[in-house]
């Protein structure tokens, strides 16, 4: 990601989704949104994208391994279908073990350790969530019995 990161930077993806007709603003903490405040703006606007580019998604599909051949890539999928492709990005967030990463190992990348970063707590059908759509810019939130705390903004979804 770093060479993606060298090369294109905030007011690239914001020229990137205004020239989309998705307008953007920007909040205290320079955290970016859709003026509409829905995040559905955004999931339209991608999947328009994907579309326009022949981009095939797949979703609940488990790559079983990934190798780099001829310089293109053979994914073989759980339901053991074979896909090649030129390019692969992997988004796997959420693996809180370092072996869930080893079939990308396998490829010969390297891997930074996984880290907490922003997060959601999913507590669907909880009270809390009567109270979506309510931003807290500087909340502290601890989970009870543990020494895990954090403090900034939150904002209630309807699943927490």
């Amino acid at each position: 990601m770093k060479k993606a990161f060298y090369q294109y930077f905030t007011i690239d993806t914001s020229r990137w989704f205004e020239e989309r007709n998705v307008l953007l603003k920007s909040e205290a903490d320079g955290r970016m949104f859709p003026v509409t405040d829905s995040s559905q703006t955004i999931i339209d606007c991608l999947m328009a994208e994907a579309r326009v580019n022949n981009v095939q998604i797949s979703i609940n599909t488990e790559v079983s391994s990934l190798k780099p051949e001829a310089g293109k890539f053979l994914l073989e999928l759980s339901d053991l279908r074979l896909l090649t492709s030129d390019f692969v990005c992997i988004a796997c967030g959420g693996y809180n073990k370092a072996s869930m990463f080893e079939w990308i190992l396998q490829t010969g990348h390297t891997i930074e350790k996984p880290v907490p970063s922003l997060f959601t707590f999913n507590i669907p059908n909880h009270p809390l969530t009567q109270l979506m759509g309510i931003v807290v810019a500087d909340a502290q939130v601890k989970i009870k019995d543990s020494k895990l705390m954090e403090r900034g903004p939150i904002l209630i979804t309807h699943w927490g």
